[in-house]
């Protein structure tokens, strides 16, 4: 009979997790806002794509994530009108560079907690070698690689922790600061 497989995490893991987690929600409760004014202006100015050919038919931006087809020109309205929805929204920091998208922000950070996740499980003999390969790994095999950890370290995470951990990166911006508490 083969003895029961115990999985006891290392702090950095925990820690790891939380702060995923943490960056998880934050992405979550920004990506929504951004992507509804940024696809209400592109829907507003009908920004056509550059062709990179004479043949072709001719192609209106409304995706957010084709915004870099437009023009030069159109992208110069494009990243004006989104300075001023994300100061509608109560999306900006104080003394952060006018030209910073608060959803490519939460989504960098996101990168950078799955980055700290992944370097704090290939303590694993299992994983050891992708800890210096982050990388060189493929999107769905970073993505394998992320669930199986919070498979496995999760249930030792404290979720009010991670919670925390959003709400104070959230309260930087003034449409989250008043509320109380983020939801677990």
């Amino acid at each position: 009979m083969k003895p029961k497989f115990t999985f006891t995490p290392t702090d950095r893991m925990v820690a790891a997790v939380e702060a995923f987690l943490a960056a998880r929600l934050c992405e979550q409760e920004i990506e929504p806002i951004v992507t509804k004014y940024q696809q209400e202006i592109l829907s507003r100015h009908r920004f056509k794509a550059v062709r990179l050919s004479e043949r072709g038919e001719e192609v209106i931006i409304l995706d957010p994530n084709q915004s870099y087809r437009i023009s030069d020109e159109d992208s110069v309205v494009y990243f004006a009108e989104c300075r001023k929805a994300r100061d509608a929204a109560q999306l900006t920091i104080e003394g952060e560079e006018q030209d910073v998208c608060p959803h490519l922000k939460a989504k960098h950070a996101l990168v950078l907690a799955e980055n700290e996740l992944i370097k704090s499980m290939s303590v694993l003999p299992q994983l050891e070698s992708l800890g210096g390969k982050l990388y060189c790994l493929k999107l769905e095999d970073r993505k394998k690689l992320v669930e199986l950890s919070l498979g496995l370290v999760v249930p030792f995470v404290s979720r009010g922790r991670a919670a925390a951990l959003a709400q104070t990166t959230l309260a930087q911006y003034a449409r989250f600061a008043p509320q109380p508490a983020m939801p677990q």
